[in-house]
């Protein structure tokens, strides 16, 4: 198998509805400490995209829809005291991932400027 060239970014592939539809099935079968025999049955991704994936999108605890107000409080807040350490601002926001902690982060900023 030939090596992409240094300088050459590898294209991102998205997960489809159906990768979603089947890795969360696999989780309800396997558990969230498995990724790796999971990765083993979905072709082309790794357990750490698995992981990645599932804990940051499809996780049934996790909120993705929108924020409110005292939300973009709290982040605020917490951003001021603690800075880009989302791994630590997360810990406030038990139903939002570190990926849609700081992308709601990176709106507010837009929003301001």
């Amino acid at each position: 198998m030939e090596e992409a060239p240094f300088n050459e970014k590898k294209k991102r592939k998205l997960f489809t509805s159906e990768e979603d539809a089947f890795l969360k099935y696999l989780v309800s079968q396997y558990g969230t400490h498995n990724f790796r025999k999971i990765a083993s049955m979905m072709k082309n991704r790794t357990a750490r995209q698995i992981r990645e994936r599932y804990k940051n999108y499809l996780s049934p605890e996790l909120v993705n829809g929108p924020w409110n107000y005292q939300e973009d409080q709290l982040l605020i807040q917490k951003y001021r005291e603690l800075g880009q350490k989302w791994s630590l601002i997360v810990k406030f926001f038990p139903t939002r991932s570190e990926i849609n902690i700081k992308n709601r982060w990176k709106s507010i900023c837009l929003r301001e400027t």
